[in-house]
């Protein structure tokens, strides 16, 4: 990791969360709903409880993307493929990521309600390759131009 931030191909997001020892049976919709109460739990601490409803009920602008890893080639009861114990949680706002970041991390509460009793979170800023970054952002913007060009042919 050391190596990885000495590199200029290499740079730490604001915005995106890396989750460690997940338990087997989380899935994205539980990490998305911790995420969620996570961020709004701590800007209602600063704003007072009004706060914290409007954050739950604007959750999808808080949390942009949840993605948990997963093995393709071991399954689980279900059929699916088995998390591989990490996922990556990505925020509308570095704020938000914050508060989450300090509401999971290394707290053993936080998975309480969802079976995961006594298991600590390891919760970090993602690591982030600016090659992938700037082809993501490219594609983005593919898709943009395409939609808008799709809308004008519409009307």
């Amino acid at each position: 990791k050391k190596e990885k931030l000495a590199s200029p191909n290499f740079v730490i997001s604001t915005t995106r969360l890396s989750v460690r020892n997940l338990p087997p049976h989380v899935d994205e919709k539980i990490l998305s709903s911790l995420a969620v109460s996570a961020a709004a739990g701590a800007a209602a601490g600063k704003a007072g409880g009004q706060a914290r409803h409007a954050a739950k009920r604007n959750g999808d602008r808080l949390v942009r993307q949840v993605k948990i890893v997963r093995d393709e080639q071991r399954r689980d009861a279900r059929g699916q493929p088995r998390s591989k114990g990490f996922g990556f949680i990505q925020f509308g706002t570095h704020e938000a990521a914050l508060a989450a970041l300090e509401a999971l991390a290394d707290n053993p509460a936080a998975l309480e309600k969802h079976g995961g009793k006594g298991r600590r979170l390891l919760v970090e800023f993602a690591v982030d390759s600016v090659q992938k970054l700037k082809l993501h952002e490219q594609r983005r913007k593919l898709g943009a131009e395409r939609r808008a060009a799709e809308a004008a042919a519409a009307a």
